[in-house]
């Protein structure tokens, strides 16, 4: 099967998505807090696209993700970058490992945190040693963080299968879209900057 994967921006487009075939495939759970709530940082360091990809395989190994190929994570990596946020790891604690960047309002969104529930608001008081702000949204796996309060949505899919995809979702974005539509996988296909695998 090989189908497309985006991440619409706001509700409507989200429900124009599913007006037209796409099916939800991921939530994450997402938590905002203040900085000055965060416990002692666990020191974090900027890292590259290829060692991050290495340590987020490393993390999710065992659970339902998507697998991205190098274009992809080069490519998040470039968009963080235009806020001043980037790729991250914690020396010593890997394969934890952190996307960030700053938000319009100044804030930093952790994008896509991958570490054991009880470093997971350690290592980002790690990341705002690097992007200081007085407010930090963390955004993780459906699986994660339930013991520190964050929010959470369900998987929805109910394939068990690898599935082959092309996508232009950044980790940014929150909720993955599977499009099952062939004719708009003729559409969207133009739009790809990079593949990957949904594993699941």
């Amino acid at each position: 099967m090989v189908c497309i994967a985006s991440s619409p921006g706001d509700e409507s487009l989200l429900h124009f998505y599913l007006r037209h075939s796409w099916k939800i495939a991921f939530y994450v759970r997402e938590l905002t807090i203040a900085a000055n709530e965060l416990p002692q940082a666990i020191q974090a360091d900027w890292t590259t696209p290829e060692k991050y990809n290495i340590l987020r395989e490393a993390s999710l190994q065992g659970t339902d993700h998507y697998a991205f190929e190098l274009p992809v994570v080069q490519m998040q990596e470039y968009v963080c970058r235009d806020s001043g946020g980037g790729l991250l790891y914690f020396p010593g604690h890997e394969p934890c490992c952190a996307v960030a960047e700053y938000e319009s309002d100044g804030h930093v969104l952790i994008s896509e945190l991958l570490a054991p529930d009880e470093q997971l608001l350690a290592c980002a008081a790690g990341v705002l040693q690097h992007l200081p702000a007085e407010k930090v949204s963390i955004r993780l796996p459906v699986w994660s963080g339930e013991s520190i309060g964050a929010k959470a949505g369900l998987t929805s899919v109910d394939c068990r299968q690898r599935i082959k995809i092309y996508t232009f979702v950044f980790f940014s974005t929150g909720k993955a879209f599977t499009g099952l539509d062939k004719r708009q996988e003729c559409d969207m296909i133009k739009y790809n900057i990079g593949s990957g695998e949904l594993i699941l």
